[in-house]
């Protein structure tokens, strides 16, 4: 009996030693844990930017999740930025649910806004204030220039800029230099796109990442980036950044590869108050067992600051064939156009941006019955037919309802951009279309190569003459 209590008791003892050693080694990991848990929503709350806070100028990115925390927003007048999302109800399109919280109204004086951002990471929280300046909205000004953006050649893939009274007629400015240079990701720039934001007062100029005369055409392992410019005056610009606009989260959801991002356009989108970003990428099914099933086809993701960009989607695919180079328009009449370079420049017709989309016509068989065809013909023997002609530019003139369709012939010795002209791009007959010969227009000394055309004020116009025309 009392060596049965001796063992007892030192069955208890050991017990309670192994207790303690376990409760111990518990509170040492628990510890531990909450050192990571703390250190993680730290960095979290570190990264968590708004994107040029001291100088809004239009709808804002208000993440709703960063690197496995959930964040929630309060603003202090949400009259001027929103914190909440809004359902969006009549519109039976899939890509329209809600408009995301980070509506800004712009007021008639520059205004002041704290949001603050309540992160929280398994059960951690933190909160972040951020004290912005929502500008005061600009007064609309009447468009009476246009400037060209473009790049002459696979030798010269920079930023190049051109300027004109009219859209036919450009002088190279800079003396045929370019006016900015990517000193980012591969050091070299194709296919600029430049637009103007939704308010007026800002400018966003995006372009292929790529520079074939070191890396030749990279449809495999090239860039997933595209780069970025901002400006509030077409003179001064931001550094250049790499943009990832959404390819890689598609590898990632989808798990099939992509080789490229090129051609990166965007469109204002009224519904959710967001730009919709559309490029070219190579998609390989099979990669990396396979490269059969390779296709071309266009994507798109969402953003509205060119910082924070929505994941990628499939937004063209014309499989079994491919497509490349679409440009897209709202006309007056309230619908969209697109074009895209898929063998015929299909011209397409939709009343959303993320809706459906129905085929009109196509510029290969559309341009023998425009007006003026027998004249071009005769003076440039160039078909607009896929494999000669790429990279078309659908834009609005100033004050008319005029849009030009520009396609790039970018085989050599290849023209560089063909005009062609309509009053009503939905029209089937070529009877309001209208071709050029080479003496009715004027883009500049230099090949005018993948890029396009805005219109600006007479004030830019004049500024940018004083600063880069010569």
């Amino acid at each position: 009996m009392r060596w049965s209590i001796f063992y007892f008791k030192i069955g208890l003892l050991f017990n309670m030693k192994t207790f303690i050693y376990s409760f111990m080694l518990f509170l040492s990991f628990s510890s531990v844990f909450a050192n990571n848990l703390q250190t993680s929503i730290e960095k979290i709350k570190a990264s968590l930017i708004i994107h040029n806070g001291d100088d809004i100028r239009g709808n804002i990115t208000l993440l709703r999740e960063k690197d496995g925390a959930t964040i929630t927003w309060k603003s202090s007048h949400p009259k001027v930025i929103s914190d909440k999302d809004i359902q969006l109800e009549n519109v039976n399109v899939e890509a329209y649910n809600i408009i995301p919280a980070g509506v800004v109204i712009r007021q008639k004086r520059d205004c002041k806004v704290a949001l603050t951002a309540t992160i929280d990471f398994n059960g951690l929280k933190e909160t972040k204030t951020f004290n912005v300046t929502v500008k005061a909205r600009p007064q609309k000004k009447k468009l009476e220039a246009y400037i060209f953006t473009f790049f002459p050649s696979n030798r010269e893939e920079q930023i190049y800029l051109a300027a004109g009274k009219d859209p036919l007629h450009f002088t190279d400015l800079n003396g045929g230099k370019p006016i900015l240079e990517s000193t980012v990701g591969n050091m070299g720039v194709r296919d600029p796109y430049i637009l103007r934001s939704y308010e007026g007062d800002k400018f966003y100029l995006i372009a292929t990442d790529l520079k074939v005369q070191t890396q030749g055409f990279e449809t495999e392992k090239g860039s997933l980036y595209m780069v970025v410019w901002e400006s509030l005056d077409l003179i001064n610009w931001s550094k250049p950044r790499l943009a990832d606009l959404g390819a890689r989260a598609f590898i990632e959801e989808y798990g099939q590869h992509l080789g490229c991002v090129y051609a990166p356009e965007a469109i204002y989108d009224e519904f959710t108050g967001e730009y919709v970003v559309f490029w070219t990428s190579r998609i390989y099914p099979n990669y990396p067992a396979t490269l059969s099933g390779r296709r071309y086809k266009v994507f798109y993701s969402r953003t509205r600051d060119f910082v924070h960009f929505t994941p990628g989607e499939i937004y063209i695919d014309r499989t079994p064939g491919d497509i490349i180079d679409t440009s897209m328009i709202q006309a007056s009449d309230g619908k969209y156009y697109r074009v895209s370079a898929d063998g015929l420049m299909s011209i397409e017709k939709s009343d959303y941006i993320l809706g459906e989309w129905k085929t009109i016509s196509d510029l290969t068989n559309l341009h023998k019955r425009m007006n003026g065809y027998l004249k071009y013909w005769a003076d440039t023997n160039v078909e607009l037919r896929g494999k000669l002609i790429e990279g078309p530019q659908l834009f609005k003139f100033n004050d008319e309802d005029i849009y030009g369709l520009y396609s790039d012939n970018y085989q050599k010795p290849g023209l560089g951009y063909i005009p062609t002209t309509t009053t009503e791009i939905s029209d089937t007959t070529g009877t309001k279309w209208q071709l050029y010969t080479r003496d009715q227009y004027d883009f500049g000394k230099l090949r005018k190569r993948h890029g396009s055309i805005i219109g600006i004020t007479e004030e830019e116009y004049i500024n940018l003459m004083k600063k880069w025309g010569r």
